[in-house]
């Protein structure tokens, strides 16, 4: 209802102050209340819900749930829920879901005039219950469907903005559109089976089919406030592009001009400023199926660069470029198939034990994300309207754009697992700050490129040790390997002259070989270097052109069985002021229980003054010797100087059931001198000289021995013979318990 509101204010020097504003610091010399009259107004509360459970549906009355909607609650935000509408139960147990099939149509089969509460259902309500899809016009904003059969969409579906609906079924037949704006759609496919009275088994294929032209959309809305535009200052504004998801499909079949769309809309205000919503939140398509027919499309545009996500599981083979092998068995993903629908990061995976997943042969990955640009004339459009009329994709400038990442995955389960290869003259490159990461089971082999420049590169082997030993396995990079996260440097366009530079640092490459092996060829190459470039920088005296220069990035080589790092490891300084690189190298991980007993020898690492020559005496594919192999790590310290590293961390240890008895050790080699700019850290139970000669380790920090937050071994040893390591740096930190050599 309408009333007064009283807001009291200060003064100060003749100026007016809100007492929310008002600080302690300044003297006011003056005090005013002001009265001022609120209109009343409706303000909407959620609706409820309706739930029906029932082995035979028929409804021939009338369904409401609508909300009021007040004058401030147009954003989605403030927007009351319509009401829930549900058929069906999800059971506690088992896979009842005790309603039959459900079809949405226009105008559903009502009973005979002369039925009544003892008169006997037809046998066809028992099959499949029609519901009229006017009745969601009646408020419902939320839908929800569990069936034992197969689910039929043959008039279209629309909630209110901020919506969800969901079908859990055994199959379902997309004939008509579903709307959900900003919202959320969900079409599950269950394994159901449900007997009624012992009559009838309701099943279904497990396909789901969009039918060719039909439209799933959980986009945001268009709302245009301009004054004088049909509907200014009444829609509802709900930006944000929402979720649909698809899960568990046999089949799933995009029919040809069918488009799957969260898309993020936008709100024209009244003063004519374009809001975009949200940029924190995420928009996402997920699908999962056996085998995919798409003729349609995926989109996920927006006017902003917020998030935008494709997920993508199947249990078929996936191969990214090359020709296509036309095969159910194979998920083939043509090269611009990362350019399109707006996506700023797609994830691909395979989920069959056995499955691979391959990028061809010279196959050339750009993940770029597409955004929404306004048409012209798109002031006038008025809300509603379809977002393809008010703007269009196009592919902003690198420094306007948010770079897009990929995931690529193999099972990497705990008892299902499977293979990822990038072949020779592949490449996957990302803009500048994005991601690549790929993961495999079993093994992950690389004689491709990858590069984000100044962004980050996973590669990793999963699955647990309660997975079989495999001689065998590996993660393995070939000569021809290319892995390539060095910084970047870019320029902006400026109407002065000037030049407004930008500088990404070096990036970070992480590989970890899991539970197998890690070989790098010689001739491969892990860069994460810095880089250096001009920009103009206003002073005191006026602009000054400076260069930039950004600091070498993260290098992390990790592996359990053993590491054979023998390609070019780079980490260079951009320019003088930067910092070279760090470079993480471990032999490390766990023991493990019976049955599936891994080999537990002592883990060797060995620093020596130059790379190791081994992999050429090894077979990719092949199984690796346990002896002389197992359990060795090699890193050369001429590969840790040309890489301009300032900082480095070797770790040999496995976390072992007898701490106190562990042989795990670093070696350095006699001869050996190794100068670091900022820090060397050895962690080992054993720090060992080996050779002729004595050790020089320089560095303005070295640690040695055992990580406090550590707890794999307890007591470290320095082993030296009748040679000398001599450490020489500012700080040294001598961690747990030493002996045997610590006077040296």
């Amino acid at each position: 209802q309408s009333g007064e509101i009283k807001t009291s204010k200060l003064t100060y020097q003749g100026k007016v102050f809100d007492i929310s504003v008002a600080t302690p610091d300044r003297p006011y010399d003056g005090h005013i209340e002001i009265t001022r009259k609120e209109q009343g107004y409706v303000e909407g509360k959620n609706a409820g819900s309706v739930t029906v459970e029932a082995r035979a549906l028929a409804l021939d009355g009338y369904l409401k749930g609508s909300t009021e909607l007040g004058p401030y609650q147009r954003e989605l935000a403030k927007r009351p829920l319509g009401a829930l509408l549900q058929i069906g139960a999800l059971p506690a147990s088992g896979n009842d879901f005790i309603a039959p099939g459900v079809k949405f149509v226009n105008g559903a089969a009502v009973l005979a005039p002369d039925f009544i509460e003892t008169s006997t259902l037809p046998a066809k309500f028992a099959q499949q219950f029609e519901l009229d899809a006017k009745f969601l016009n009646q408020g419902f904003s939320r839908l929800l469907v569990y069936s034992n059969g197969r689910i039929d969409v043959d008039a279209p579906l629309a909630v209110a903005p901020g919506g969800s609906v969901e079908f859990h079924g055994n199959q379902m037949q997309i004939a008509k559109g579903i709307t959900a704006p900003a919202g959320s759609i969900t079409l599950k496919i269950e394994g159901t089976a449900a007997s009624t009275g012992g009559n009838l088994v309701l099943s279904g294929d497990g396909s789901i089919n969009i039918a060719p032209g039909v439209t799933v959309s959980a986009a945001g809305l268009w709302t245009n406030d301009t004054p004088g535009v049909p509907g200014a200052l009444t829609a509802p504004i709900a930006q944000d592009g929402g979720q649909v998801a698809i899960e568990g499909a046999s089949l799933l079949t995009i029919g040809a001009g069918a488009v799957i769309d969260v898309s993020s809309g936008a709100w024209r205000t009244a003063d004519r400023k374009l809001i975009t919503g949200d940029v924190s939140k995420t928009a996402s398509i997920s699908l999962g199926f056996s085998e995919l027919k798409r003729e349609g499309e995926l989109r996920a545009y927006a006017f902003d660069n917020r998030k935008r996500e494709l997920s993508m599981k199947t249990s078929q083979d996936v191969q990214i470029g090359g020709a296509n092998p036309n095969s159910s068995s194979v998920l083939w993903l043509p090269e611009n198939f990362f350019q399109n629908g707006g996506f700023t990061q797609y994830k691909v995976s395979s989920t069959a034990a056995g499955s691979q997943v391959v990028v061809a042969a010279n196959a050339t990955i750009l993940p770029r994300a597409l955004n929404y640009e306004p048409r012209a004339g798109y002031g006038a459009i008025p809300s509603g309207a379809a977002l393809s009329s008010v703007a269009q994709p196009v592919l902003l400038p690198e420094y306007q754009r948010r770079a897009a990442s990929i995931d690529l995955a193999a099972p990497a389960g705990s008892s299902t697992i499977g293979s990822l290869f990038v072949q020779a003259g592949a490449t996957i490159q990302t803009d500048p700050g994005g991601s690549i990461a790929l993961t495999a089971g079993d093994d992950l082999w690389m004689d491709g490129s990858l590069i984000a420049p100044g962004g980050s590169i996973k590669l990793k082997i999963g699955g647990g040790l309660d997975l079989p030993f495999d001689d065998a396995q590996s993660l393995w990079l070939g000569a021809g390997a290319r892995i390539l996260a060095q910084g970047y440097y870019r320029t902006r366009p400026t109407n002065n002259g000037l030049i407004a530079g930008e500088l990404f640092e070096g990036g970070s490459i992480d590989i970890s070989a899991g539970r197998g092996y890690l070989v790098l060829e010689q001739g491969s190459v892990l860069d994460v270097s810095g880089v250096a470039g001009p920009t103009d920088l206003l002073t005191a005296t006026g602009y000054q052109r400076v260069m930039l220069a950004g600091a070498g990035g993260l290098l992390s080589l990790a592996a359990r069985e053993g590491l054979l790092a023998e390609g070019d490891l780079l980490a260079t300084a951009g320019g003088a002021g930067a910092a070279g690189g760090e470079l993480r190298v471990a032999l490390n991980g766990s023991e493990t229980p019976a049955p599936n007993i891994y080999p537990t020898n002592d883990r060797r690492f060995v620093l020596a003054k130059a790379r190791s020559n081994l992999a050429p005496l090894l077979t990719r594919g092949a199984s690796i010797p346990l002896a002389g192999y197992n359990g060795l790590g090699w890193l050369g310290a001429d590969q840790v100087v040309k890489g301009g590293f300032d900082r480095l961390s070797l770790t040999a240890a496995l976390a072992r059931t007898s701490k106190t008895t562990s042989k795990d050790r670093i070696e350095l080699e006699g001869g050996l001198n190794l100068s670091l700019a900022a820090a060397l850290s050895l962690q080992a139970p054993i720090i060992a000289l080996t050779g002729v000669g004595d050790a020089v380790l320089k560095s303005a920090y070295i640690n040695l021995g055992r990580r406090p937050e550590s707890n794999i071994f307890d007591t470290s040893y320095l082993v030296r013979g009748s040679n000398r390591i001599d450490f020489f740096a500012d700080w040294i930190d001598l961690n747990g318990s030493f002996g045997g050599g610590i006077g040296v």
